[in-house]
């Protein structure tokens, strides 16, 4: 027997009745080289949708890039360094300006001190 994807939920109105919601999909994401996040495809629900793709840049940094694969634009740019700060860059946010990985991702601890 099959369950049903519809809820019924109790809503005050002046008579009694019920409404249906549907409740949200999950999200399933799914790397096509899942050995090595740095060059290959993230899909979303079973479509492919971006492509991470990691090259030397220099001697001393490796650069990523994540491409929306619906537009064919770089999303995305990650600058991973050997001696200066890791950055970041996305091209239609935070006006396009490169920033430090550190001020875009914060390290936090979890509740066990981790």
């Amino acid at each position: 027997m099959s369950k049903s994807l519809f809820y019924a939920v109790p809503v005050q109105t002046n008579d009694s009745q019920l409404t249906l919601i549907e409740p949200s999909p999950g999200l399933e994401l799914v790397l096509d080289n899942p050995s090595s996040p740095l060059n290959t495809r993230l899909y979303v629900n079973g479509r492919a949708r971006y492509a991470v793709v990691t090259k030397a840049n220099g001697r001393d940094a490796q650069q990523t890039n994540v491409t929306d694969l619906r537009t064919n634009e770089v999303i995305a740019t990650m600058m991973a360094k050997t001696f200066l700060s890791d950055t970041v860059m996305f091209p239609s946010r935070f006006g396009g300006k490169t920033m430090k990985k550190e001020q875009w991702m914060h390290k936090t601890k979890l509740e066990n001190g981790r």
